[in-house]
């Protein structure tokens, strides 16, 4: 029996590299929708079809999707920042609209759909998880990037409702070696460098992207159609992430910063300091409230349904260090970093 031929979205990026080579590797052929303007060093030895086109452009879409049986849907843009508000928008909703749709024109058979655990929800205590059939209800909280996840996936199971074989992923953070754009692990490397003074309260879903790589291919392959599949390793606190980082780096310890005057803080940079001086950064009150939450996920069904093990955030933080500092993004200054440096 000849291998399936999948279209796949947004596999230039950290997660969907990963993924496309775990794809291939399990003997799938590829064919993968890229803009002529993407980068693709990521994708550097891996065997491929090209597809030029865009997510927002349905006949691009369209004409890539000829003669595959499936399609897996990681195209998505992570910002905070406000000026993306549209672009966030226009590709993790519109986008993901555009791309099942055709998916649903063109009779493709098997359709995966990458969101997040955004799209789940945060809980109110540490003690407390979500699961995949857990309401969203942090409308109120969340600012536009959490809100394009929840609308994105929400858009996804509307097409599916048109009978559309359409099974869900919702990854946690994402650690792990191969960021080499800065898109998932550059908060963790800007910890140890030392970039931000301290931390707040609150707590996130972890997990590797290796992991979340054959996450994909497990849901793909034995997911059931209808259903989400939470991908996550560990839940943290942030403050047990950053004793984790404390102790695998040697970075100095942050102090806890109170949430009211962290949110004065945000609420100056982005109302005062940024406009007067053009700065562009993330540092506001949205996001100020939403790292405050605890993004606390249970991961048991895609453990008995898919058979998935994970890493332990130990071992995906070394490897996430070693590999920054192998490719320059981290200087070994410290006795830790220096054990975690490749031999030469």
């Amino acid at each position: 029996m000849p291998p399936m031929k999948i279209l796949m979205t947004g596999a230039t990026g950290f997660i969907g590299a990963h993924t496309a080579r775990r794809f291939r590797e399990a003997g799938y052929d590829l064919r993968l929708l890229v803009r002529k303007s993407s980068k693709l060093d990521l994708l550097q030895g891996l065997d491929y079809e090209t597809a030029y086109g865009d997510v927002t452009d349905q006949a691009s879409v369209e004409a890539a999707l000829d003669g595959v049986e499936g399609l897996v849907d990681m195209a998505g843009v992570t910002s905070f920042l406000p000026k993306d508000r549209e672009l966030v928008h226009r590709i993790n909703v519109d986008g993901t609209r555009i791309v099942l749709e055709a998916a649903l024109a063109r009779g493709v058979a098997k359709v995966l759909h990458t969101s997040s655990v955004a799209a789940v929800g945060a809980v109110d205590e540490p003690s407390q998880t979500l699961d995949e059939d857990s309401a969203w209800d942090v409308g109120d909280k969340a600012n536009f990037y959490i809100r394009s996840k929840h609308e994105g996936e929400e858009a996804a199971w509307a097409v599916a409702k048109k009978g559309l074989d359409l099974v869900c992923v919702n990854p946690g953070i994402v650690l792990g070696p191969g960021d080499h754009y800065g898109s998932s692990t550059v908060f963790l490397l800007n910890y140890i460098k030392g970039k931000f003074p301290g931390y707040i309260a609150g707590g996130s879903s972890n997990v590797d992207v290796r992991d979340v790589a054959e996450g994909h291919v497990r849901a793909f392959e034995k997911g059931k159609p209808g259903r989400r599949y939470i991908l996550s390793g560990e839940n943290l606190t942030n403050t047990a992430l950053i004793t984790k980082l404390v102790e695998l780096s040697g970075m100095k310890r942050l102090k806890k910063i109170p949430y009211p005057i962290a949110m004065a803080v945000a609420s100056l940079n982005a109302w005062i300091i940024q406009p007067l001086t053009g700065a562009a950064n993330d540092f506001n009150p949205s996001t100020v409230r939403v790292g405050a939450m605890h993004w606390f996920v249970d991961n048991k069904r895609s453990i008995d349904e898919l058979g998935m093990t994970y890493r332990s955030m130990d071992e995906s933080i070394r490897d996430t260090l070693s590999w920054a500092i192998a490719h320059g993004h981290l200087r070994p200054n410290t006795p830790q970093l220096t054990a975690l440096a490749p031999a030469a």
